[in-house]
Protein backbone atom coordinates (compact mmCIF):
# COMPACT_ATOMS: atom_id res chain seq x y z
CA UNK A 1 0.00 0.00 0.00
CA UNK A 2 0.98 3.54 -0.90
CA UNK A 3 2.08 6.11 1.74
CA UNK A 4 -0.96 8.21 2.45
CA UNK A 5 1.71 11.38 2.93
CA UNK A 6 3.43 12.35 -0.02
CA UNK A 7 6.63 13.01 -0.04
CA UNK A 8 8.60 16.37 -0.77
CA UNK A 9 10.99 15.74 -3.25
CA UNK A 10 14.82 16.50 -2.30
CA UNK A 11 15.48 19.60 -4.32
CA UNK A 12 19.29 20.01 -4.64
CA UNK A 13 20.39 23.46 -5.20
CA UNK A 14 23.28 23.39 -7.92
CA UNK A 15 25.32 26.21 -5.70
CA UNK A 16 27.82 27.32 -9.30
CA UNK A 17 24.90 28.41 -11.13
CA UNK A 18 23.05 30.24 -8.01
CA UNK A 19 26.44 32.05 -7.26
CA UNK A 20 26.32 32.80 -10.97
CA UNK A 21 22.22 34.36 -11.07
CA UNK A 22 23.59 36.49 -7.61
CA UNK A 23 26.53 37.76 -10.03
CA UNK A 24 24.76 38.39 -13.39
CA UNK A 25 21.66 39.90 -11.33
CA UNK A 26 24.22 42.40 -9.69
CA UNK A 27 26.00 43.43 -12.98
CA UNK A 28 23.53 44.14 -14.86
CA UNK A 29 21.88 48.09 -15.14
CA UNK A 30 19.26 47.21 -17.79
CA UNK A 31 18.30 43.86 -16.40
CA UNK A 32 17.52 40.65 -17.56
CA UNK A 33 14.23 38.85 -18.57
CA UNK A 34 14.05 35.19 -17.11
CA UNK A 35 14.85 33.61 -20.66
CA UNK A 36 18.22 35.79 -21.02
CA UNK A 37 18.96 34.97 -17.37
CA UNK A 38 18.41 31.09 -17.98
CA UNK A 39 20.12 31.28 -20.70
CA UNK A 40 22.99 32.86 -19.15
CA UNK A 41 23.43 30.58 -15.94
CA UNK A 42 22.51 27.50 -17.74
CA UNK A 43 19.40 26.46 -15.64
CA UNK A 44 15.74 26.19 -17.20
CA UNK A 45 13.45 28.72 -16.23
CA UNK A 46 11.09 26.64 -13.86
CA UNK A 47 14.41 26.29 -11.89
CA UNK A 48 15.29 29.99 -12.56
CA UNK A 49 11.79 30.80 -11.04
CA UNK A 50 11.90 28.92 -8.19
CA UNK A 51 15.13 30.52 -7.16
CA UNK A 52 13.55 33.99 -8.17
CA UNK A 53 10.87 33.60 -5.75
CA UNK A 54 13.14 32.50 -2.87
CA UNK A 55 14.96 35.93 -3.56
CA UNK A 56 12.00 37.59 -3.75
CA UNK A 57 12.93 40.32 -1.21
CA UNK A 58 16.37 40.40 -2.47
CA UNK A 59 15.94 40.98 -6.46
CA UNK A 60 13.05 43.57 -8.17
CA UNK A 61 11.66 44.23 -11.40
CA UNK A 62 13.89 47.05 -13.06
CA UNK A 63 11.25 47.69 -16.24
CA UNK A 64 9.09 45.93 -18.45
CA UNK A 65 9.82 44.84 -22.14
CA UNK A 66 7.01 44.93 -24.71
CA UNK A 67 6.60 41.00 -25.29
CA UNK A 68 6.50 41.84 -29.78
CA UNK A 69 3.20 43.21 -31.42
CA UNK A 70 0.79 41.54 -29.21
CA UNK A 71 1.10 40.03 -25.63
CA UNK A 72 2.17 40.65 -21.72
CA UNK A 73 5.35 42.84 -21.24
CA UNK A 74 8.09 40.70 -20.16
CA UNK A 75 10.11 41.75 -16.42
CA UNK A 76 13.43 42.67 -16.16
CA UNK A 77 14.98 41.68 -13.41
CA UNK A 78 17.64 43.05 -11.13
CA UNK A 79 19.55 42.91 -7.87
CA UNK A 80 18.60 45.55 -4.94
CA UNK A 81 15.21 46.43 -3.21
CA UNK A 82 11.72 45.02 -4.32
CA UNK A 83 10.55 48.71 -3.41
CA UNK A 84 11.80 49.96 -6.52
CA UNK A 85 10.06 47.66 -8.60
CA UNK A 86 9.23 48.91 -11.57
CA UNK A 87 5.21 49.00 -11.63
CA UNK A 88 3.74 46.87 -14.51
CA UNK A 89 2.24 48.73 -17.50
CA UNK A 90 -1.74 48.74 -17.67
CA UNK A 91 -3.00 47.27 -20.74
CA UNK A 92 -4.73 48.69 -23.57
CA UNK A 93 -8.32 49.12 -23.70
CA UNK A 94 -10.32 48.21 -26.26
CA UNK A 95 -10.75 51.35 -27.88
CA UNK A 96 -6.54 51.33 -27.99
CA UNK A 97 -6.67 48.39 -29.43
CA UNK A 98 -9.46 49.32 -32.67
CA UNK A 99 -7.50 52.25 -32.94
CA UNK A 100 -4.15 50.88 -33.47
CA UNK A 101 -6.18 47.86 -35.80
CA UNK A 102 -7.39 50.93 -37.86
CA UNK A 103 -4.00 53.01 -38.12
CA UNK A 104 -2.40 49.89 -39.25
CA UNK A 105 -5.39 49.00 -41.82
CA UNK A 106 -4.86 51.84 -43.23
CA UNK A 107 -1.33 52.75 -43.77
CA UNK A 108 -1.73 49.27 -45.82
CA UNK A 109 -4.39 50.46 -47.73
CA UNK A 110 -1.98 53.58 -48.20
CA UNK A 111 0.94 51.37 -49.75
CA UNK A 112 -1.59 49.57 -51.58
CA UNK A 113 -2.51 52.35 -53.28
CA UNK A 114 0.94 53.98 -53.70
CA UNK A 115 2.63 50.89 -55.33
CA UNK A 116 -0.16 49.82 -57.71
Amino acid sequence: MPNPIPRRRACGINVIAFARLIDVLNSTVLGLTREELAAEIGVTTGTLGRWLRLLQRHVYIISWRPAGRAGPPTARWGWGLPAFSAPMPRPKTNAEHSRAHRQRRALLADRATTTA
